[in-house]
């Protein structure tokens, strides 16, 4: 028995497709392995990103990279998803005079801002060399803007990743 027209809920058509990593999102919540896929996966990263920013010369902090210039202190931060899935850079610079200028004035420039290749997930980190590998390359090249960033904020236009 269908229901009258006047009672029958009106189609949604606002309905947006699900996401191509929805199914491995999925399949990775109910896999007890993966927070320790997770957490290999961060310390790898970690380690990888470190190498790379001791050899733009930034000091390594935990989870964080920070380079100080005659501008100001420039930092990379490897920021987890709080869902758990995924992890993308976030990047600031704060000037030694206080005030931000440029594309720091509204503040740190996140995946967002950077592009698709300043985020990652942790399946894709552990198991998937040609992600790993563009992710790594998108660290080096924001790495060496952040270091110019540092010495002369106003000059340095956004790298593409």
């Amino acid at each position: 028995m269908s229901l009258p027209p006047w009672f029958q809920r009106p189609k949604d058509t606002s309905a947006k497709p699900e996401s191509p990593d929805a199914t491995r999102i999925h399949m990775a919540a109910h896999d007890p392995g993966f927070p320790q896929k997770r957490d290999v996966a961060l310390a790898w990263l970690t380690v990888a990103i470190t190498t790379i920013a001791q050899d733009a010369g930034f000091e390594a902090k935990p989870q964080s990279w920070a380079k100080r210039g005659a501008y100001g202190t420039a930092s990379l931060r490897l920021q987890r998803d709080p869902y758990g899935w995924d992890c993308g850079l976030e990047v600031n610079l704060v000037p030694h005079d206080g005030a931000p200028k440029g594309l720091w004035a509204d503040g740190p420039l996140d995946d967002v801002v950077l592009g698709a290749n300043a985020r990652i997930a942790w399946l894709d980190a552990a198991d998937h060399p040609e992600r790993r590998e563009a992710f790594l390359k998108a660290v080096k090249h924001l790495l060496v803007w952040l270091g110019a960033s540092a010495e002369d904020a106003e000059e340095q236009p956004l790298p593409a990743l």
